[in-house]
Order: structure tokens, then sequence, then C-alpha cells
């Protein structure tokens, strides 16, 4: 994945032309899906995308970190069980680096997250999706 240039602040026009859209509807909400499986990290990106806001998927924690140095985000959704740290690394990882924004934890661990200022809802897999839905619209 590209991490830089992921999101597009941009939207075809009935012109064809694009229009930045950031700039014109006041800031599209930016969500960092950190999930390691291509399959649920790809529903979530397209339910976020459908929702109206700009979606990213990050497949591990250390592109999870790339995407926040390097990009604004709002709100994270994140998975406990990730190939090169687990969720409750990163989040430590997070405070250090002074991260405030919130995060909702999606993961069929549950048992393992510990408990973290950052975390504003812990949702197990598998998930509802109108619930997912009504935190997310919530807390981005």
């Amino acid at each position: 994945m590209n991490n830089k240039d992921e999101f597009d602040n941009s939207e075809n026009t009935e012109e064809g032309k694009t229009m930045d859209t950031n700039r014109y509807m006041g800031g599209i909400k930016r969500i960092l899906v950190v999930e390691d499986d291509p399959d649920i990290g790809s529903i979530l990106v397209d339910l976020f995308n459908d929702l109206g806001y700009q979606a990213i998927c990050a497949d591990n924690a250390n592109q999870a970190l790339d995407y926040i140095e390097h990009q604004p985000i709002d709100m994270v959704t994140l998975d406990l069980r990730l190939p090169d740290m687990s969720g409750n690394d990163l989040l430590r990882e997070l405070a250090r680096q002074a991260f405030s924004k919130p995060v909702v934890v999606i993961s069929a661990n549950l048992e393992n997250l510990r408990p973290h200022p950052l975390v504003k809802q812990a949702l197990g897999k598998p998930f509802d999706v109108s619930n997912l839905v009504k935190v997310v619209n919530h807390y981005v």
C-alpha cells in the first residue's frame, strides 16, 4: 500500500473537474483501520467510505504509525492481533507520541485488551454493523 498518497482529497464533479472535498465540505473525517485480515479491512474501509468518511487500512502496527505520522487521522479502529506488535503495544506507542484521537477496538480477542485512555469502545468480532456505525458516528 502507498502510505503517503492513500487519502485522496478530491472528488469528481458533474463537469468532470475535481474539487477539494476537504475545503468545500469543511473537512472529511479520516478513519484509520488497523486490521491485518485483508477481507475485514476491506469491508471496514468500504463501510466507512460509504458513510461519507475517508478510510484507509494499515495491515500492521508499523504501517499504522507511519500513516499517523504523515496523515491527519480523526479516529482509529484497531484489531488487537497484528503481525508486528500487539494492539496493546500500539496503543502504548500512540500515547507516547501524544496521539489523542479516539480508538475503537474491533477484535475477537477482547479478553487481551488492557485498559487504555485512548480506547473509547471495544467491539467483538464478529461485530454488528449497525452498532459499529453508531459507535463510529459518535466518536468521529
